[in-house]
Parts: structure tokens; sequence; C-alpha cells
């Protein structure tokens, strides 16, 4: 397993060398054990939607909720934005990428996070 970045040196995808059906389940099981929200899955595409929360964004989003909501203790909630992973069989391994909600590449530093966090799981 190991990472490929692309050439700005973010994280592009992670490299499993295990075949469709296994890579599959090891994902789901570290997106469960990650903390992630698995909303839907497709197995046939190869790809989970997941919900996502990064504590950074949290804390941006925290900040909007201004001086007002601060004093008198209004609790903020913050919708965690959506993701998807796809699992995808390239010859003889699998790729793990993570695209936005739309089904993009997700070029900033969650996607990133996201990979990394899978990666542990997966150790």
């Amino acid at each position: 397993m190991h990472f490929v970045k692309n050439a700005a040196g973010r994280t592009e995808k992670l490299e499993i060398s295990e075949p469709f059906d296994r890579a599959w389940r090891r994902i789901g099981l570290g997106l469960d054990r990650g903390g992630f929200t698995v909303e839907d899955r497709d197995r046939a595409k190869g790809v989970y939607f997941v919900r996502f929360l990064d504590p950074e964004y949290d804390a941006k989003q925290r900040e909007k909720q201004g001086l007002f909501g601060r004093i008198f203790g209004l609790d903020y909630k913050v919708d965690p934005p959506r993701f998807r992973v796809l699992v995808a069989t390239i010859s003889d391994h699998s790729e793990v990428t993570v695209l936005d909600k739309d089904g993009l590449p997700e070029t900033g530093p969650t996607g990133d996070k996201i990979l990394a966090l899978l990666s542990e799981q997966l150790r």
C-alpha cells in the first residue's frame, strides 16, 4: 500500500496491492473505524458516499457563528460535507481516490486527510 502524489505534492490516490473484492471490504471497514458516516454505497461502481467533518473545517464554520451566538451560547451545528470514496481495479491492484460530492477529484487538503485516515485504518 502506498500513496501516489500529483505534481503539486498532494496525495492523489492510495494504491492497494489487492483485488477489488478484498480492497472494497477493507475500505468499508476502514471507513467505519475511521469515524466516517457512510450514507450509501454502490459496489457495482465502486463508490462509497460518505460524510467527513475535518476538524479544521469545523473550526472555520464555528468561527462564522459570530459573537452573538457565542455570547448567548447558541450551539452552531456544522453539517459535515459529502465526499465519494472510489475504489477501482487497475490490472493487479486497486486504487482508492477521493471525489467531492459532484464526483470531481477532491483537490483540497481534506482529500489528503481522508486518504491518510484510511491508510491508518488499513494497517
